[in-house]
């Protein structure tokens, strides 16, 4: 199939799915307005818990869900099903997520229109706490404004912005910030833009693990939660919208790049760190759930990566001291 023609089959089947809608709800993600159209109101309430509640936004798209039950579209899954794979061109866009809940994404890039169709008429808990991700990533291509993967707190409209791998301490600052009063951007992914350095929140979600649960119990009493098995590790769903006001879920501008890591500090230290260590945590973190070329979020990111001044940081064993310490460190700026 050429690419006139596969294009024509992405537009078609996303207008398929849209004759199917019964309903339309508005939400809001990064720079985004995104009106999103369900045929099942059940699995749209689930799926759109993590979205922002409806703002004023600069750029809008709109998202059709659908499942298996609803629609047919296997004849767009790329062969292998069992691989996933991504396309992009400047009219349309592709992603077939494989595993256990499989997810085709596609976007009509000249018509604004994206569809998020679960394969197996469930979406994972992945998926649900930063829905549509690829789309919301792929909808921003043509400006400065880039997903990545990391956490955002800060205060006064300053802001820490934290990279790196899983397991590293990321949603452990974030949260302890967070319940303390600080500006909270997000915990997974985050709109950032590569020239003006500003952050925005794309979700009002977190991923807290399972031996975090005791630390934070606070939170998840006072959360909408569930809890999901990802690969064998248990996480805490959490959904923050409910205990933030619109005043602390907000961004702002990044002052410091934060890389934690853990090392044994007895106390939360902070370590200078080069911006080709920051480069490498994003690009590495990020490019899981970034579609199309590479080369465009390697230029982005490394934009990005020379923004602000980077160090490591190890947050220790106590979690209360990180809010007071990070608080202590951001007066440098």
């Amino acid at each position: 199939m050429n690419a006139t023609k596969f294009f024509e089959s992405v537009s078609k089947k996303i207008d398929l799915a849209e004759a199917l809608a019964t309903s339309t709800t508005e939400v809001f993600s990064g720079i985004f307005r995104i009106k999103i159209r369900f045929a099942n109101y059940a699995l749209a309430t689930n799926y759109i818990r993590a979205f922002l509640p409806p703002q004023n936004a600069q750029e809008e798209f709109s998202l059709t869900l659908v499942s298996s039950a609803d629609i047919e579209l296997s004849d767009l899954i790329p062969n292998p099903s069992t691989q996933s794979r991504s396309y992009l061109d400047n009219q349309c866009f592709l992603n077939w997520s494989a595993g256990d809940y499989p997810i085709l994404y596609l976007f009509d890039r000249q018509r604004r229109r994206g569809l998020v169709w679960l394969a197996s008429g469930t979406a994972p808990a992945w998926e649900l706490s930063r829905p549509g991700c690829p789309l919301i990533s792929v909808a921003g291509l043509n400006s400065p404004w880039t997903a990545v993967h990391g956490a955002a707190i800060g205060r006064e409209g300053k802001f820490l912005f934290l990279a790196g791998k899983g397991h590293s301490g990321k949603t452990t600052a974030a949260l302890s910030c967070m319940r303390s009063g600080w500006d909270y951007a997000g915990d997974d992914y985050l709109y950032i833009n590569s020239l003006t350095a500003m952050i925005k929140p794309l979700y009002s979600s977190a991923r807290l693990r399972d031996d975090m649960a005791v630390e934070f119990s606070s939170l998840l009493e006072q959360s909408v939660r569930t809890v999901s098995n990802d690969f064998g590790e248990i996480k805490h769903e959490l959904e923050l919208s409910r205990m933030m006001g619109p005043k602390q879920h907000r961004g702002g501008h990044i002052c410091a790049i934060l890389l934690p890591r853990r090392k044994g500090a007895q106390q939360v230290e902070f370590t200078p760190a080069r911006h080709a260590d920051a480069f490498h945590a994003m690009f590495t973190s990020t490019s899981f759930a970034a579609p199309g070329s590479m080369k465009y979020y390697a230029k982005n990111l490394s934009k990005l990566a020379a923004c602000a001044p980077v160090f490591f940081v190890d947050t220790g064993p106590d979690t209360s001291a990180i809010p007071g310490e990070f608080d202590q460190f951001m007066k440098n700026f």
